[in-house]
């Protein structure tokens, strides 16, 4: 991968940003490519350029499961780009998943809370079914599906009533595996402070 990184490198020029930095055309991260390129001529000669090295040490891209996005002074364009002689769909066909963030036409994180929230009620009520003792759906709400729902709170902008009420429903959960009276309080959940300290950490 570094050295088809490295052929393509002066193919084109990278984005300038209004800090007068200089982007680079290409990044990767294992054997994935993201171009951020300022014009579609030179999406095209870039993309021209990878297929020959591909096809060069006898590997293939996938363009269905690659994505295309367009802004032209701000607006969503809808253009579509080739590699070799497949099209590559756009984010507004099919929308795509990457380390863990989804990328749709919106371009916005407004609906990422409720999906979040649906997640959180699944992986609550599959924890609930199970046959362990009230301690021990704790312990897989903690070092199981916490860690799941903090990855898309870091990455996502969600606004804090979204999050609050993700985390009563939680507590709804906590409480009733913990023993304790539904007038426990949540900082009785989650002091850290206090002579009774639980080892649960809070999504707020």
């Amino acid at each position: 991968m570094e050295i088809i990184l490295r052929g393509a490198a002066n193919t084109s020029k990278g984005v300038m940003t209004s800090e007068q930095l200089n982007l680079p055309p290409s990044r990767a991260f294992m054997d994935d490519i993201t171009i951020l390129v300022p014009s579609k001529n030179d999406a095209d000669a870039l993309l021209q350029k990878y297929h020959e090295l591909f096809t060069w040490v006898r590997m293939k891209v996938k363009p269905k499961k690659s994505r295309s996005l367009s802004l032209v002074k701000g607006s969503v364009r809808n253009i579509h780009f080739k590699i070799g002689s497949d099209t590559i769909p756009t984010v507004r066909e099919i929308p795509v998943k990457s380390l863990g963030r989804m990328y749709s036409i919106s371009l916005t994180d407004r609906h990422r809370g409720i999906e979040i929230q649906k997640v959180t009620s699944k992986g609550l009520k599959s924890i609930e079914k199970t046959d362990l003792p009230g301690r021990m759906k704790a312990w897989c709400y903690q070092h199981g599906l916490l860690p799941r729902l903090l990855w898309p709170l870091q990455i996502y902008e969600i606004a804090l009533s979204h999050v609050e009420r993700i985390q009563q429903m939680c507590n709804t959960y906590l409480r009733k595996w913990l023993g304790v009276p539904p007038c426990f309080s949540k900082v009785g959940l989650y002091t850290n402070t206090g002579n009774l300290q639980l080892p649960i950490s809070s999504l707020v």
